[in-house]
Order: structure tokens, then C-alpha cells, then sequence
């Protein structure tokens, strides 16, 4: 069904409800996000090479001297992401990295959710994945791509 005066379905989720959805989303998963690294403050997230490698840049640094096996920054393997990728972060880099998780994943979160919803209700059930979980736990960029 249409609206005549707007030609919008009726079942397009409104604005408001789109971001009350996207926020709330964004809140719990930077609730939960932290609860984690307090939790297991040593457990490291895929997320933290790039933040340390933000952080390098704020202490003029060069991150792939930093980040690998044996280095400053222990990780399995050197550090692969392009310069681009540290620049985005780069803000977040002046945060704890508990707090950056937080608002990296929480903003991630959000921003999918906005997304899916722009034509309905119907891709909620992927919050409720595994995939989408898992993601979240390792603090991944799955959800902002």
C-alpha cells in the first residue's frame, strides 16, 4: 500500500524510528563491547592494531616498524592495513583503546543499522546472528563495510 501524499509504502520505517533503532543499537553494543574488555582487559581485538597504529601517528611514528611478531605492538603477523584505514581510526587513537573499541564498533553498529533499515524492518534478524556477534566480540570492520 501507498500514501498518496508521500508515495511511500506504509511500512517504510520512519526517520525517528530508523535512528531510536540505530542508536539504541549503537549504545548497547558499545555497553557490551566494554563489558568485554573489562572483563579481559589482555585480550586484544582485531581493532587494537589499527589503534595502535593511529597512535603511532599522533607520536610521528611509522606503525609497520611497530606492529608484528617480536615488536613493540605484539600481533601474529606484520601490520597489512593501508594508511587509510589508520587515518580513519586516527581520531580514536588518542582514546584508551577499552573506550576506542567503544565507539568504533558502537558507531559500526549504528551505521548498519541505519542502512538496513532505510526500507523496512525485515534485516533485524541479522543483529541476531553469529556473524554479526562474533564481529562485534573481535571488534571487526564487517559492520561498517
Amino acid at each position: 500500500m501507498h500514501d498518496d501524499t508521500t508515495g511511500q509504502s506504509q511500512r517504510t520505517p520512519s526517520t525517528r524510528a530508523r535512528l531510536a533503532f540505530a542508536v539504541s543499537l549503537a549504545v548497547a553494543t558499545a555497553m557490551y563491547v566494554y563489558f568485554r574488555g573489562i572483563d579481559d582487559p589482555q585480550r586484544k581485538s582485531d581493532f587494537d592494531q589499527v589503534w595502535y597504529a593511529a597512535q603511532a601517528l599522533w607520536n610521528h611514528q611509522n606503525p609497520y616498524d611497530l606492529i608484528g611478531i617480536g615488536k613493540a605492538f605484539e600481533w601474529k603477523w606484520p601490520f597489512y592495513y593501508p594508511l587509510p584505514a589508520v587515518v580513519l581510526v586516527a581520531p580514536v587513537g588518542l582514546l584508551p583503546v577499552i573506550v576506542a573499541r567503544c565507539v568504533f564498533a558502537g558507531l559500526s553498529a549504528g551505521v548498519l543499522a541505519w542502512c538496513v533499515t532505510r526500507d523496512g524492518w525485515a534485516r533485524l534478524p541479522m543483529f541476531l546472528s553469529m556473524s554479526f556477534l562474533v564481529s562485534i566480540q573481535l571488534v571487526q570492520w564487517s559492520p561498517l563495510l
